[in-house]
C-alpha cells in the first residue's frame, strides 16, 4: 500500500504538470496561439516535412508528470517484452505462424535471417491517455515512422519566443530525437556487427519515393559522428559472395536501416535477391530485424487477448494484457469468448456497433478503422459483411474521454527503443477515434527530467531483466 506522504508527492507532481498546462492555455490568447502554429509549420516545412502535404498542427501542449512516465516506461517494456515471445513462439512452431496468417513467402524471410536477441528494435504504440492508465488502441511494429517529426516539432515549440521564460518552456521534449536514433543503430552494431570494426550505414528505401526529412536527419547525425551514412534503394545492392560484402557501387555497406516493411520485401523478393542473400550471409546486419513480422500481424493482439495463450505468459503479464489491450478477433463466423463469456461472434459484433470498431486485417497501423458509434446500422452491418469478405479484425471500443477544459480527444505514440520507453508524440481530434493521419499533431513534453539515453542503457544485453515463464511454442 502507498504511504500517506507518497500519496503526497505524487499528487504534488500531478498538480504540477496540470498547472504548467493550465497556465499555458491562460497566457496564450488564440490569436497568440495562431501564430506559433503558423512558425512552427514554417519550421516543419522548411526541414522538409512539407511533402506530400505538411501535418496540421495544435498548439494544446500535453504535459505529461513522471507518474505518466514511470506507468508508460512499464507498460512499454512489458507490452515489448510480449510482442517478443510471440516472435519467438512463431519461429519456433510453423502451427502458431500459420495460426498467425503467415505466408510461406514471409516464414522463408524470416527464417533466413540470423538469430538475434532483440527482434524489436524500434517500435511505436499508440495509448489513449485514460484515467486508470494507458490503453493500447494500435502499434506500429514493422518501420514505424513519426518519432523525428515529433521531436522536431516538440523542440520548435520549445524554442518559441512565446515559449521561451513560461513554465513550458522549462519541459522536455518527450519525442526521441536522432540522437537518440542514431545511439541505438550503434548499439545494435555492438551487439551484433563485427567488433573493433567501423560499419558503414545505409537507410533502405524505394528510389520512388521523396527523400524522407527525419531520413535527413538521423544521416545527418550519423555523419556528424564520422560515419558513412547513405540512403540506398535496396535493388541498387549487389553482393560480393567471393568477400562477403554488400555494396552499392563501389561502397561497401555493413548496417542497415529498413525504412521498407516486410511485406513490401516480401513482394519484391526475387529484386531484392542481393540484399537478402548478405543478410542471410551476415555481411550485413540489419537494425530492425525482418522477424518482427509474426508480431506486426492484426493477429497477434487477438492470441494476446485470448485467454488459451495466458499460459505462454508470466502473471504479470496476464495482469497488464487484460488492463492495457483492446479484445481483438478476425471476423470469421465462430463461437470465441468475450470477457469471461461465450459469444457467437458475428451477431454479437452486429447487434452491438457501438461497442466495437472494425480495422482491415492486412497489417497493423490504424488504417481503414470503422467505429460503430459513428455509422448508422445499416452501414455498420454493410461494413462487417465486407470485413468478413476481406478477413478483417474486430476490436473493442475504446472511449476515452476529453479532459476537463480541453478541446478534443487525445493518442499518445509512445516509441520503444531496443524495449524501453523513448518518449512519445501526441495527437488531437474532435473524432473519438483519433486516426494518426487526420489528427492535428501536438507537442508532448515531460517533467521529470527523464534521461534521454535511459533505454540503450536499460536495453543492454548485460542488463538484468525479469525472467519470463514462457516456452518455446504452444
Amino acid at each position: 500500500m502507498t504511504a500517506p506522504g507518497e500519496r503526497l508527492v505524487t499528487t504534488a507532481r500531478v498538480d504540477k504538470a496540470d498547472a504548467i498546462s493550465e497556465a499555458w492555455q491562460q497566457q496564450v490568447t488564440p490569436d497568440a496561439a495562431a501564430e506559433v502554429e503558423h512558425d512552427l509549420a514554417l519550421a516543419l516545412a522548411k526541414a522538409g516535412y512539407g511533402r506530400p502535404v505538411l501535418p496540421a498542427i495544435s498548439v494544446e501542449p500535453l504535459v505529461i508528470e513522471p507518474v505518466l512516465v514511470r506507468e508508460l516506461t512499464r507498460t512499454v517494456r512489458a507490452l515489448c517484452g510480449m510482442f517478443e515471445q510471440i516472435n519467438r513462439m512463431a519461429l519456433a512452431n510453423a502451427a502458431f505462424l500459420r495460426q498467425l496468417e503467415i505466408s510461406s513467402h514471409h516464414e522463408e524471410l524470416l527464417r533466413l535471417e540470423p538469430d538475434c536477441r532483440l527482434s524489436l528494435e524500434f517500435a511505436r504504440l499508440d495509448f489513449l491517455p485514460m484515467a486508470g492508465g494507458p490503453r493500447l488502441v494500435d502499434a506500429g511494429l514493422d518501420a514505424p515512422r513519426g518519432a523525428l517529426l515529433a521531436s522536431q516539432l516538440q523542440r520548435q515549440f520549445l524554442a518559441h519566443s512565446r515559449t521561451r521564460g513560461t513554465a513550458v518552456g522549462r519541459a522536455q521534449a518527450s519525442a526521441p530525437g536522432p540522437e537518440l536514433l542514431a545511439d541505438l543503430f550503434l548499439a545494435v552494431w555492438a551487439e551484433r556487427g563485427t567488433q573493433g570494426f567501423r560499419p558503414n550505414i545505409a537507410i533502405i528505401d524505394w528510389r520512388e519515393t521523396d527523400a524522407r526529412p527525419a531520413q535527413e536527419s538521423l544521416l545527418a547525425e550519423l555523419r556528424q559522428r564520422g560515419y558513412l551514412a547513405e540512403r540506398v534503394d535496396p535493388r541498387e545492392f549487389v553482393f560480393d559472395r567471393d568477400s562477403n560484402l554488400l555494396r552499392r557501387g563501389r561502397t561497401r555497406f555493413d548496417l542497415i536501416y529498413r525504412s521498407v516493411t516486410v511485406q513490401d520485401i516480401a513482394v519484391r523478393k526475387v529484386l531484392l535477391s542481393e540484399f537478402l542473400d548478405a543478410v542471410a550471409q551476415r555481411a550485413a546486419v540489419l537494425v530492425n530485424p525482418l522477424r518482427v513480422r509474426p508480431a506486426s500481424s492484426p493477429l497477434a493482439m487477438e492470441v494476446l487477448t485470448t485467454r488459451d495463450f495466458d499460459g505462454f505468459f508470466s502473471p504479470m503479464d496476464c495482469e497488464i494484457k487484460a488492463r492495457v489491450l483492446p479484445w481483438t478477433r478476425k471476423l470469421s463466423p465462430r463461437r470465441t469468448d468475450f470477457h469471461g463469456n461465450d459469444i457467437d461472434l458475428l451477431s454479437y459484433v452486429a447487434d452491438r456497433p457501438e461497442r466495437f470498431v472494425l480495422k482491415a486485417g492486412n497489417s497493423m497501423g490504424g488504417s481503414e478503422v470503422t467505429p460503430g458509434v459513428m455509422v448508422t446500422r445499416e452501414q455498420w452491418l454493410a461494413r462487417l459483411d465486407e470485413g468478413l469478405r476481406r478477413g478483417d479484425i474486430v476490436q473493442e471500443f475504446v472511449e476515452a474521454g476529453v479532459p476537463a477544459g480541453r478541446r478534443g480527444y487525445r493518442l499518445l505514440s509512445a516509441f520503444a527503443v531496443r524495449g524501453e520507453y523513448a518518449g512519445c508524440s501526441g495527437y488531437v481530434s474532435e473524432l473519438p477515434v483519433v486516426h494518426r493521419g487526420s489528427a492535428r499533431v501536438i507537442p508532448v513534453l515531460e517533467v521529470g527530467g527523464r534521461s534521454k539515453s535511459g533505454p540503450i542503457e536499460a536495453g543492454r544485453p548485460t542488463r538484468k531483466r525479469r525472467p519470463s515463464n514462457g516456452v518455446s511454442g504452444p
